[in-house]
């Protein structure tokens, strides 16, 4: 959290440092304002504050971009999205004291819930009769061998080294 990166400072120029690393390594590691370095979502993490202001923002921009290159009828640039992408990203880990949620909000299961009920049928087609279901049974799991038993692949009659190769060479 980015407040208790804060919190181990003994200065506001290293509680600002601290804030950074943290943003950076949460999102690109090393890049430079020109894109060179780029490890985009270096350590992604599913933070409340971090899809929020982040995340969200983005991918935002880049529907938003694919929208305007369709309407104007060009190829998407993935080059000039990925300029831009860095740019928003160095923008956000340079901000600083931003105060981000640090428990969920929001129902995610309900939302969960809504968006299949809507979108399901879709992806899958209308419903044809529910049918449950098969019950898959479960593999037996192979029975442990005895303590004293030979390796695998040797009797005891094959034992030591010249049995070793000639369960290896499948005699």
């Amino acid at each position: 959290r980015l407040e208790v990166a804060r919190a181990l400072a003994h200065t506001t120029e290293e509680a600002d440092l601290y804030e950074l690393n943290l943003r950076t390594q949460i999102t690109v590691w090393g890049t430079s304002d020109d894109g060179d370095s780029e490890v985009s979502d270096y350590a992604n993490k599913q933070w409340a504050g971090l899809l929020s202001t982040f995340y969200h923002a983005r991918w935002a921009m880049w529907l938003d971009r694919l929208k305007e290159d369709v309407q104007q009828g060009r190829p998407y640039d993935s080059e000039a999205w990925r300029m831009q992408a860095v740019s928003f990203t160095l923008q956000w880990c340079r901000q600083r004291n931003q105060k981000l949620p640090v428990v969920p909000q929001g129902g995610t299961v309900q939302l969960s819930r809504t968006l299949h009920a809507t979108y399901a049928p879709l992806v899958l087609g209308p419903p044809t009769g529910m049918q449950p279901a098969p019950v898959l049974e479960m593999p037996t799991p192979p029975q442990p061998l005895p303590i004293n038993s030979p390796p695998v692949g040797t009797s005891h009659a094959q034992g030591g080294a010249e049995g070793d190769a000639a369960a290896h060479n499948g005699l």
